[in-house]
């Protein structure tokens, strides 16, 4: 084999010790000379605090920088909010331009950044740049920016907020996250309306102010032009359901944003959960001022195993509290309509709200449930206020009051003057769904009052062929009843046609009176499913004749109980 020449074997060590040397020494320089000298430069020339982590110059194929870990801050008065911050970039500089004293930038490429667009509430962005500070690059001659040609953007965030208070607190009112934009026109002296952007939305997520969880969207676009941002995009709310949405932006410089988003099929129960205590949801001080606006829309709106139909709801969001200003949907032949708000001036932020809903067809509402399956009939309309907060546990917050109304329907799983009957029999507990049988009604009205996890009523009337029906008591979340009244069952006039007419002649027949009414006294406990009665009293009697039964009536119904 061969050997090096002398010369070879002495000069190769050399050349690479050499290049060690210059490449060390190149790093130095960029770390130690150039890195302060360009965060001097960018600082001047944006009137923000600038940091960068490293940075490399090349000049092959094209004099470039690359730069890792940049953070560009915001001017005074936006508390710690970074403009921009960047995980990578490359930035190709324009050569002719440059070796004239102008500095062109004809390419940058962005990997991972983040913008943040934010309002003082006064009118005054941290966009709004200032002129380049003189002398900031230590004294040494620095070329003129002159723009940039275009930029590209990987894997981007941009959000758009309000900084407000006096701690300056930060309020997002949008956030997008993996954006891939292309942008043409960037000068920093020049105002935001001359900047060009067009962003590919597939694959990237909207977080909206106080809507839980992102949305995905699956294809649209977003361009911004004229200091105008307008989207259209489709997209899925996790497993809730599909959608096709609109977002405007009117003046990217004060953002306030404008959505539609429009789901054939939302599931309310797919939502994700929302840790209310667990959330900012205290608006910062300083006057209310308007985030978002929009509508939401949906063909089929389910919260299994119920579901309710053309659902629009025209939504504000601010940032001291959330309005739903008109709600309105069709509900199993009926339709409803009402508002929200949600205020967030104290802590924890309160919920009010007002649901007026009429027209509905009582069996297919119960059906649909099967704990609920062939309990009532009829059509059915309540009226509800009701306030709350967003605690962890909402239920036990609520609180309200309103009314309710259903009428020309039937109980069909009890037949309720017999189990009424049973009483005065045998005066125990017994099991209403023990009477198979149905009880039509001309109307079931009342009013309710919700407080413990109850919901109570001062007076609720039933008006039946059996005769009448008051009670008053409570509904407990869980289901467990609580009601104490009386029913006078009244003898028809068509002679034996109920099992009322039945046992009022056979009474009659025993104290030789015409009975006409018999008041029943008794109380509902047990649960929905599995209803009690007991007898609360001793049973009346009113009769035809000159001479009230008085005592001899309690006397008798005495004598059939001891039986």
């Amino acid at each position: 084999m061969a050997r090096w020449p002398r010369w070879l074997r002495i000069a190769v060590p050399v050349a690479a010790a050499l290049l060690v040397a210059v490449l060390a020494l190149q790093r130095l320089v960029e770390q130690s000379w150039l890195r302060p000298r360009v965060v001097a430069a960018l600082s001047g020339a944006t009137g923000r605090p600038v940091e960068i982590d490293a940075i490399h110059v090349g000049l092959l194929p094209r004099p470039h920088v690359v730069a890792r870990g940049l953070r560009v801050g915001s001017p005074p008065g936006f508390g710690n909010v970074d403009l921009v911050t960047v995980g990578a970039l490359r930035l190709d500089v324009a050569l002719r331009p440059l070796i004239r004293g102008r500095l062109r930038v004809s390419s940058l490429e962005l990997h991972s950044p983040s913008l943040v667009i934010a309002d003082d509430g006064h009118g005054a962005t941290n966009l709004d740049f200032p002129p380049p500070t003189a002398g900031s690059t230590g004294g040494s001659a620095a070329p003129t920016f002159t723009g940039i040609g275009k930029v590209t953007i990987r894997d981007g965030e941009v959000t758009l907020a309000t900084v407000a208070g006096e701690d300056r607190t930060t309020v997002p009112s949008l956030r997008v996250r993996h954006l891939d934009v292309r942008l043409a026109g960037l000068v920093l002296d020049q105002p935001l309306a001359t900047w060009e952007a067009e962003a590919d939305l597939g694959g990237a997520t909207l977080e909206l102010a106080d809507v839980p969880g992102p949305i995905t969207a699956t294809a649209g676009t977003l361009g911004l032009r004229g200091g105008r941002a307008e989207g259209r995009f489709d997209g899925r709310l996790g497993e809730a359901g599909a959608f096709a949405g609109t977002l405007l932006v009117q003046d990217i410089a004060r953002p306030v944003v404008t959505f539609d988003l429009a789901f054939p099929d939302l599931d309310l129960a797919a939502l994700p959960a929302v840790p209310f205590a667990s959330l900012p949801l205290a608006a910062p001080p300083g006057p209310s001022e308007l985030l978002s606006s929009g509508r939401l829309r949906a063909e089929r709106l389910r919260l299994p195993p119920h579901e309710a139909g053309k659902f629009t709801a025209d939504i504000a969001v601010r940032s001291d509290r959330v309005e739903v200003r008109s709600l309105a949907f069709t509900l199993y032949g009926g339709a409803g309509q009402g508002t929200v708000t949600l205020d967030q001036r104290v802590v924890p932020a309160r919920l009010s709200a007002r649901l007026d809903v009429a027209g509905v067809d009582l069996g297919a509402l119960t059906d649909a449930a099967a704990a609920t399956r062939g309990a009532l009939t009829g059509t059915g309309e309540l009226h509800l206020r009701l306030t709350g907060a967003l605690a962890d546990d909402v239920a036990a917050t609520l609180g309200g009051s309103g009314t309710f109304a259903c009428r020309n329907g039937a109980f069909p799983g009890i037949d309720l003057g017999a189990a009424l009957l049973a009483l005065i029999r045998e005066p125990r507990e017994v099991a209403a769904a023990a009477f198979k049988g149905a009880t039509p009604y001309r109307e079931l009205t009342g009013d309710l009052a919700i407080r413990g996890r109850r919901v109570a009523s001062r007076h609720i009337h039933l008006d039946c062929d059996l005769g009448t029906v008051d009670l008053s008591g409570s509904l407990g979340f869980d289901g467990s009843l609580d009601y104490r009244g009386t029913a006078v069952l009244e003898r028809s006039a068509s002679g034996i046609s109920t099992v009322v007419d039945a046992a009022a002649i056979a009474l009659g027949q025993v104290v030789h009176r015409r009975i006409d009414r018999v008041a029943v006294p008794f109380a509902v406990g047990g649960t929905i499913n599995d209803m009690k009665l007991r007898p609360a009293g001793v049973p009346s009697v009113t009769t035809t004749g000159r001479t009230p039964l008085g005592s001899a009536v309690s006397r008798l119904f005495n004598r059939v109980r001891r039986k």
